[in-house]
């Protein structure tokens, strides 16, 4: 069977680059360069590549939308 689609990057939000650059590297056995000073970690194994980042980043605090979390919830 022939694949038309294949990739080899994946990216994760995460709430601990530590543990997670840990796991990855310790079990998986990824390598990366990544010494706690970056928000964004790039792992290698391979031709495969995973790449962290800080979940907190990402988390954007509602502003000026009709959208509420009050307004989802209503009855």
């Amino acid at each position: 069977m022939t694949t038309k689609f294949n990739f080899n990057t994946a990216g994760l939000f995460t709430t601990d680059n530590t543990r997670m650059v840990a796991f990855y590297r310790d079990i998986m056995g990824f390598e990366t360069d990544w010494n706690g000073e970056g928000p964004d970690v790039r792992m290698q194994l391979g031709n495969m590549w995973i790449i962290l980042f800080p979940r907190k980043a990402f988390v954007m605090e509602p502003h000026n939308s009709l959208i509420t979390r009050e307004n989802l919830l209503a009855d």
